[in-house]
């Protein structure tokens, strides 16, 4: 029998919506693109104006259908849909709406739309609506999918093919909803989010969110951050996101991604990268690029993009990626009337040919940022394969089919899903072809075709490529029938058929994954269960085997197989055993022996008497079944194949009548004796000198095995001849050895140990010398310096040796490695002891005395130090600092150049020392600032080679220190100018000695006066020529040097000034009247400041000084001067100023003056006057000034003073251009009026003050439209209203700045402005007055009012119904109820009723004639008829046994044994053995199914009478397991008899006599291990 592979794969169907869906594209300023032409070609006719976000679709034939911003839905006639505005989207969002088909209601249409502030959301359009142009559903706009969400979004196939993904990112979490059947699914329990955290660097929310065509990968960009882009893998099978990949642009500035965009085949992504984020604007300075991403690339693929495009300027600004129906991706070109295109995406690097005008736009419109996004899996097609003989039977998305060779294969293009015009055309890869669009296909052998479907509509095709795996079906050949004898008399035997029949079942087929099973019935053959295992114990008789031959390649292949049978025939009588086989050693290698093979004889009898049986040998198994062509010497047979090995084939034969004859057999071998050839002797150095070593034992197998190529030869090591003959105690390789050792070696034969040879080698260990370190050999040259000197290398002797014993080594000098590696052994010849050299590397080699193979080398280096010849620096002089605390520091590196007098060795060390000795043994440097004393100090300097510091020289030198003379700050010297103020008098400068010398002792220093800084540095004794004393001058600066009599050079300068000061005269100021204060008390503070300037009478020195004093004396000593402001009254005598030079006050002048007091009026404050405008809101109002005069007199005595009103504070400070106490105010408010009041007798003293003239506008309340909405779920008529939507009517285009608008509940509380409403307000009736108050922000007395309704209509009533139950597959009618205006369903059905089949929740919603609407659930539960999986048994009781049904399905079941008495529980208890069958219904009366169930177990009890009843004992259904095995035993544990399962049981005899009443144990073991036992009684 043959079996062929069931229908194994789904596919989803070719999407030709690729050919049509993404036809038109329309985006930025009014941009659009036809692709129907088979070119995309420019269009100007779109309505769309935006700056990023945009969405179209097309029907499958390239017809548009829509196109949306994410506000706004435009139909094929570019005329917004009649409620297609409102939309919750944002046309500056990146990805503003994706339009999404829906696969379970037709004509149905998802328009996800995003926003920053409304997240998420989605509007249903039905293309039935508006007269087939579709409008977005009432009641079905702006459903929230996600509240918090960056703009992106991204939609693509599911694995079921029935629903799409909608994919979304929020950082750093993406979430998955699936789409269909008339809703965005956002159950939590079936959304899917996957947060990965890295992704959290994405936290700029514009940027791109892309799935790549086949679904497994999706990329997110973000343009705000730089370097943010990750690529991650989607199972779209469970909507998770996982494996998150860093992408970046090297290091390129181009580092900001917007656009990304996966290559027709999803190997390659694209993404559009940016210098900056240039935002909505045309990015005049942007650096953009296009680079490539192999996402399949080696290491370092995700830093290492190709850029395929660099681009600045203009209008280079960041820009959208699109995959175009022509399966190139083009690019957004900001501000620009171009798109930017890549000819190939699918081709790696610059081979991919961008081009950024490639697209030209119709004239007058521009591209922006964006481009309308599609469904990825629009451009990603395949096709459905299914078994022609058996129909689609489910399967999985798995691109690769599998079938059985020879299998009729049913492709399926699902023509109907296709334009009307399109054409097919399917390559099997067979070398035939197709042109229907769900051809029959049979390939002609087993092997792997590529079939490739092209799908060709309009101008484009579109092909689907997919592997079709075809499977070999094995044949099974046929089995000749087994044979067998009872070898032991129990009644059974054993066969392994794997042995003999398996290759008989395979034949000449040499699949190397056919495997042969073997079963006991044709459906556990046809099932592949219940594979017996082998050797299989036979019971007497003919047993029926069904053998399977199965292609084991894999799981698909298993389901192609075929089937035989044979019988297997067991015999009475004795049976030959297996002998071992016989194996021998050779013993010339050529491959042959002479056998005895009748040394097996006892094994083949095994017990057997042999005097009853003959036993015979031969060649072949039909000769020995046959009894023919036995070898004629056995006791002396060579083998005919050269070391076999070569089968021999025994007959046993039993002489007695009716004996049976039986075969078995055996191998010879004969295996080749390896040779132990001998290893010579060799020895190794002690590397660690620990008297261990490691030896490679491996090394020396050539040298054990010489000519000798058997490679079944084995060689092991060990350390006695007993193990090396035992084969025990084998050595691993590398061997550590201790001491002098002998290894003995074994060769043998692996397929035959016994096959061996031994011999033996010693390998000595020699002791391995240790090259110790040897320090460097320094030599200091002689006064020669010419580099060379000699060295007694022999000193190094002990360094090299250590602690070694010299007599054990010797130790020799090379003058290079290669010499000190190759020995004088080696020909290399050593250097003697006295050796002469400019300095080099030796080279040191010592060796074992006697075996110079063990040595070590080291090296040191021989230097030659140059010697150094110190020179003395001149003495130093110098003068102590300004402190002459007769110390100094001296910075002695200053005389490192004179020491070293040109010596310029790096390795030169300078030192300096107190003393010869110190210098000599370099012992006390002195500091490198090192500090002397007044006199005279020696330094010694020394100089050395820092190489080898015996290598030196010293000189001395000295240092003189002098006392340093020091100049005092000198004070100014100041001359009052004589009466003809002509600026010069005579200064006698000596008189400045003393402050120049301060403590210094006179007799010791020589002080000179000088016009200039530069004289006093030369001084007399370089030749400059100081003052004579006294010095006739003005104001000038002196320079004076003070110098040390002992060392002219120890000097040092200071300045000062000196000064004629002008002598001021006063000027005399008249008599000065004062204005009273407020008071009139006749006492005035008076500022003395403002006489200042009749004081000074013209005189402009800025030192002159003036002060006021009571009395001619203070004057004349500036002496109690008087404070100002100054208190005067009538009685107050004359003052006294006196004017001075403030730079010399003995320099100075007086004069005196008097007062006189006035009284003086108060302006007093006056209150702002505010009115309200007329009607006509001119901004003028007449005012009556005259209102004030009583606030500003305040109580003054109004006959006093005169009052009047000005226009600026100029006049009424100048009491002009006084204003009429009628005012008409100007229309500039508020207005300034400024108030005079004046003493009539003294005009004067007055006071001025001012206030405010405002004139408020008068506001004029607008009227607002009634408020009217639809009441909530609770329907009571309350609800809450929000009235600041109004304002703008209330304000009827006056300023909301200038005026507050508030709502109240009666016109008392409006016209007072109390009780305003806050919001929400509810309501307190279905039907209300609202009053409107408007009133001015600044005179809240200007106001007005008006009124408006608030009505709340009542919500349509509608119940949830349900649960209602119906049988799967028949169709109920649900009815949302008459009386309503229109209909809703989730099924985007729009009538009263509609028809269902199958279970779920289905939601309506109705709508009254007020426009409002309730939502009810009707709750259908699907019931199917029961799908019985199993039976559980529990069983080998008597009466307590178990069956327990195990079912699936939809449906509440009951169970029944009989199908008439039912139980709710599935398992029925305190069972009997035998069969039975197990009734399912379904509660609901959608079916019953039925399945027979077998308990097996022993009966309790038989009677053997021969009545016909309970003649014999047999477990009960035992016949259903036919290769148990079941055991009667007496009370006693005596086996009495094995019966067969298949047998009519026992008959209560043992060896033919009657057994007697009593209680009897059975066991019962089952083929797969298990077993159960019991007891019954036998009566009789």
């Amino acid at each position: 029998m043959k079996k062929i592979l069931l229908a194994f794969l789904f596919i989803l169907p070719l999407l030709s919506n690729a050919q049509g869906e993404a036809s038109w594209w329309f985006f930025g300023h009014n941009g659009g693109v036809d692709f129907n032409s088979g070119v995309p070609l420019g269009n100007g006719s779109g309505a769309l104006f935006t700056f990023e976000g945009c969405s179209t679709i097309s029907d499958e034939c390239g017809n548009l259908l829509m196109y949306s911003d994410g506000s706004t839905v435009w139909n094929r006639n570019h005329v917004s849909m009649p409620n297609g505005t409102g939309l919750s989207g944002n046309s500056s969002s990146a990805q503003s709406a994706i339009i999404i088909p829906d696969l379970q209601v037709s004509n149905v249409y998802f328009v996800v739309t995003i926003s920053a502030g409304a997240g998420l959301q989605y509007s249903i359009v039905n293309m039935n609506l508006d007269a087939g142009l579709g409008d977005v559903v009432p009641g079905r706009k702006n459903i929230q999918i996600q509240q918090n969400t960056q703009e992106k979004v991204t939609a693509s196939l599911n694995a079921n093919g029935d629903r799409y993904w909608i994919v979304t990112f929020d950082d750093p979490t993406y979430t998955a909803y699936q789409a269909g059947g008339g809703l965005i699914d956002t159950n939590p329990a079936r959304v899917v989010s996957s947060t990965i955290p890295v992704t959290s660097a994405l936290t700029d929310a514009r940027g791109y969110i892309r799935l790549s065509p086949d679904g497994s990968k999706i990329a997110n960009t973000s343009i705000g951050s730089a370097g943010s882009a990750f690529l991650c893998d989607f199972d779209n099978s469970t909507g998770v996101v996982s494996n998150p990949v860093t992408l970046s642009n090297g290091s390129s500035a181009s580092n900001r991604f917007y656009g990304a965009e996966f290559s027709p085949n999803s190997q390659l992504l694209y993404l559009n990268a940016n210098s900056q984020d240039s935002g909505n604007g045309c990015g005049t300075s942007n650096v953009r690029e296009v680079i490539q991403f192999n996402i399949n690339g080696p290491a370092g693929w995700q830093s290492s993009p190709v850029a395929l495009g660099n681009v600045t300027g203009t209008a280079s600004g960041r820009g959208a990626l699109q995959l175009g129906i022509d399966g190139k991706i083009y690019q957004a070109r900001t501000c620009l009337p171009w798109l930017g295109v890549i000819r190939d995406p699918n081709s790696l690097g610059t081979g991919a040919n961008y081009v950024d005008d490639g697209v030209a736009l119709a004239a007058g419109t521009t591209s922006r940022e964006g481009l309308p996004p599609f469904i990825t899996s629009f451009f990603e097609p395949s096709f459905l394969a299914t078994d022609a003989n058996m129909g689609s039977g489910g399967g999985n998305n798995n691109p690769e089919t599998d079938f059985c060779d020879g299998t009729p294969i049913q492709f399926d293009s699902s023509g109907s899903g296709l334009c009307a015009t399109a054409t097919v055309n399917w390559d099997f890869g067979d070398g035939t072809t197709d042109n229907t669009f769900n051809p029959v296909h049979t390939f002609p052998a087993p092997g792997d075709y590529t079939v490739t479907l092209t799908v060709t509509s309009g101008f484009y095709s579109n092909t689907a490529v997919d592997v079709i795996s075809i499977y070999e079906i094995p044949v099974a050949n046929p089995v000749n029938n087994v044979f067998l004898c009872d070898s032991d008399m129990d009644g059974t035997e054993d066969r392994d058929l794997s042995t003999s029949e398996t290759a008989q079942v395979i034949g000449a087929q040499t699949n190397p994954n056919f495997a042969v099973t073997y079963y006991l019935t044709q459906n556990n053959a046809d099932n592949n269960t219940g594979a017996i295992a082998l050797p299989y114990t036979f019971n007497v008789g003919t047993t029926t085997i069904y053998a399977r031959i199965t292609n084991d390649l894999n799981a698909a292949s298993r389901e192609c197989y075929e089937t035989t049978s044979f019988d297997v025939i067991v015999a009475n009588g004795s049976g030959a055993t297996a002998p071992a086989d016989l194996v021998v050693c050779d013993d010339d290698n050529d491959g042959f022996f002479t056998f005895d093979l009748t040394s097996v004889e006892t094994e083949v009898l095994n017990g057997l008497p042999a005097a009853q049986f003959t036993i015979t040998y031969h060649t072949t198994l039909t000769d020995a079944q046959n009894g023919t062509a036995d070898i004629p010497n056995p006791a002396s047979y060579v083998n005919t194949i050269a070391n076999g090995p070569e089968t021999i084939f025994v007959r046993l034969e039993d002489m007695n009548p009716g004996g049976c004859n039986s075969t078995t057999d055996f191998d010879i071998s004969v295996f080749d004796t390896p040779t132990a050839n001998v290893v010579p002797d060799s020895s190794l150095c002690d590397t660690g000198n620990d008297n261990t070593e490691d030896v490679t034992l491996t090394s020396f197998d050539a040298d054990v095995l010489l000519a000798q190529t058997n490679t079944n030869y084995v060689i092991t090591y060990h350390l006695t001849q007993a193990d090396a003959d035992a084969d025990t105690g084998a050595l691993t390789s590398p061997h550590s050895m201790v001491g002098t050792t002998t290894f003995y070696v074994r060769i043998d034969n692996s397929s035959n140990e016994p096959c061996y040879d031994t011999s033996s080698f010693t390998i000595t260990l020699d002791a391995q010398p240790v090259a110790n370190t040897v320090t460097e050999y320094r030599l200091c040259d002689d006064v020669s310096n010419n580099g060379s000197e000699v060295f007694d290398l022999s000193t190094k002797d002990i360094e090299v040796l250590g602690a070694q014993n010299p007599a054990d080594f010797n130790v020799l000098y090379f003058v290079s490695q290669a010499d000190a590696d190759a020995g004088i052994a080696g020909g290399a010849s050593p250097v003697m002891p006295s050796y002469s050299s400019a300095g080099q590397t030796m080279y040191v080699r010592i060796e074992n005395a006697t075996n110079a193979s063990c040595y070590e080398t080291t090296t040191f280096d021989l230097v030659v130090d140059d010697i150094p010849v110190a020179a003395a620096p001149m003495t130093l002089v110098v003068c102590d600092d300004t402190t002459n605390d007769g110390i100094e520091d001296i910075t002695l590196s200053q005389f490192d150049a004179d020491v070293l007098n040109g010596q310029t060795q790096t390795t030169f060390v300078i030192s300096y020392h107190a003393s010869q000795a110190d210098a000599d043994n370099d012992a006390s440097p002195l500091p490198a600032v090192y500090q002397v004393s007044l006199g005279t100090t020696t330094v010694y300097a020394r100089i050395d080679n820092s190489d080898n510091e015996t290598c030196a020289s010293v000189v001395s030198f000295d240092i003189i220190l002098n006392e340093q003379a020091i100049a005092n700050t000198v004070t100014e010297y100041r001359i009052c100018d004589d009466a003809s103020n002509d600026g010069l008098e005579d200064f006698d400068l000596s008189t400045k000695d003393v402050e120049v010398l301060g403590a210094q002792t006179a007799a010791n220093f020589n002080i000179e006066y000088f016009t200039s800084q530069a004289d006093a540095d030369l001084g007399s004794v370089g030749g400059a020529t100081p003052l004579t004393i006294p010095y006739n001058s003005g104001d000038d600066t002196i320079f004076v040097r003070i110098e040390t009599i002992a060392n002219a050079d120890c000097y040092n300068t200071t300045s000062f000034d000196i000064f004629v000061d002008e002598l001021p005269i006063a000027g005399t100021p008249a008599n000065v009247i004062v204005c009273d204060d407020p008071s009139n008390d006749g006492v005035e503070d008076v500022n003395l400041a403002q006489f200042d300037a009749e004081i000074l009478n013209g005189q402009t020195n800025p030192s002159f000084v003036v002060s006021y004093h009571a009395s001619q004396a203070d004057a004349d000593n500036d002496t109690a001067a008087l404070a100002s402001p100054f208190t005067v009254s009538t009685t107050t005598p004359n003052l006294f100023a006196r004017i001075d030079n403030g730079d010399n006050n003995s320099c100075y002048t007086t004069t005196s003056f008097q007062f006189v007091i006035s009284p003086t009026p108060t302006a007093n404050t006056v209150q702002n006057m505010i009115a309200c405008d007329d009607a006509g809101n001119d901004g003028s109002e007449i005012f009556d000034l005259s209102n004030a005069d009583a606030q500003v007199l305040n109580g003054q005595n109004a006959a006093s003073f005169n009052i009047t009103y000005h226009p600026s504070q100029a006049d009424a400070d100048a009491n002009t251009a006084a204003l009429p106490t009628s005012y008409p105010s100007s229309t500039t408010t508020p207005e300034t009026v400024y108030v005079r009041i004046e003493s009539n007798t003294n005009t004067q003293c007055y006071d001025t003050t001012s206030f405010t003239l405002t004139v408020s506008e008068q506001p004029t309340a607008g009227v607002a439209l009634d408020q009217r909405g639809c009441d909530d779920v609770s329907s009571d008529g309350i609800e809450e209203f929000d009235f600041s939507n109004v304002d703008v009517d209330i304000l009827n285009g006056q300023s909301a700045a200038d005026f507050t608008v508030t709502y109240h509940t009666s016109q008392a509380n409006a016209d007072s402005g109390a009780n305003a409403l806050t919001f929400p307000y509810t309501n307190v009736s279905q039907s209300q007055t609202i009053y409107a108050r408007i009133e001015n922000n600044v005179n809240t007395d200007c106001y007005d009012t008006s009124t408006f309704g608030i009505e709340v209509f009542a919500r349509p009533v509608i119940a949830n119904q349900g649960p209602i139950t119906i049988c799967a597959g028949i169709d109920e009618v649900l009815d949302a109820g008459a009386g309503y205006s229109s209909y809703l369903w989730s099924t985007g059905e729009m009538t009263q009723t509609i028809t269902v089949n199958q279970g779920g929740d289905y939601d309506v919603t109705v709508f009254n004639a007020d426009g409002c609407d309730s939502t009810a659930t009707i709750t259908v539960i699907e019931s199917d008829v029961a799908v019985i999986e199993r039976i559980d048994i529990g069983q080998f009781e008597v009466n307590t046994n178990q069956l327990t049904a195990i079912v699936t399905g939809s449906g509440d079941y009951e169970y029944s044994l009989d199908d008439f008495v039912y139980q709710d529980s599935p398992r029925f208890n305190n069972l009997y053995p035998g069969y039975y069958t197990i009734y399912v219904k379904d509660k609901n009366g959608c079916g019953t199914v039925s399945m027979d169930a077998v308990i097996i177990g022993g009966p309790p009890y038989f009677t053997p009478n021969q009545d016909g009843y309970h003649d014999t004992w047999q477990v009960i259904a035992i016949e259903t397991v036919p290769d148990a095995n079941i055991y009667i035993f007496d009370r006693y544990g005596k086996l009495i008899k094995q019966i067969d399962a298949q047998g009519i049981g026992w008959d209560g005899t043992y060896n033919g006599n009657p057994m007697p009443s009593s209680d009897y144990w059975y066991l019962v073991e089952l083929s797969d291990g298990r077993s159960f036992k019991g007891h019954f009684a036998l009566k009789r």
